[in-house]
């Protein structure tokens, strides 16, 4: 999924009415932000948006061990609901929160 699709599924997972009204580009990358009546929203960015997300979903955080990142699978943050389904992990808890409420939103979303 791309940032702009996990951001959309987050917005809806929050039960926010929302749309692209103006795209943000940082670099070279994808819009990273949605619209809503409130005004922006990117919780890929944002912490408090991004611990909104699992508070309202009732997310497990499990934190990367101790010491140097080195990239082992244990380095990274887990982020998960068990009865949910969905899990992620990455090095940066903003995307890995992100991307498991994605996950979550996109299983109740009928295709």
């Amino acid at each position: 999924m791309t940032d702009l699709e996990i951001t959309k599924l987050c917005a809806e997972a929050m039960a926010l009415e929302f749309k692209v009204a103006r795209e943000l580009w940082c670099g070279n990358s994808a819009p990273l932000a949605v619209w809503t009546k409130n005004g922006e929203y990117q919780p890929l960015h944002d912490d408090a948006q991004a611990m909104a997300l699992v508070k309202r979903l009732e997310l497990w955080i499990q934190p990367p061990r101790q010491g140097h990142l080195s990239g082992t699978p244990s380095d990274y943050w887990f982020v998960a609901h068990s009865a949910k389904g969905g899990d992620s992990r990455s090095l940066d808890l903003n995307q890995t929160i992100c991307e498991c409420a994605a996950k979550i939103q996109k299983a109740k979303v009928p295709t």
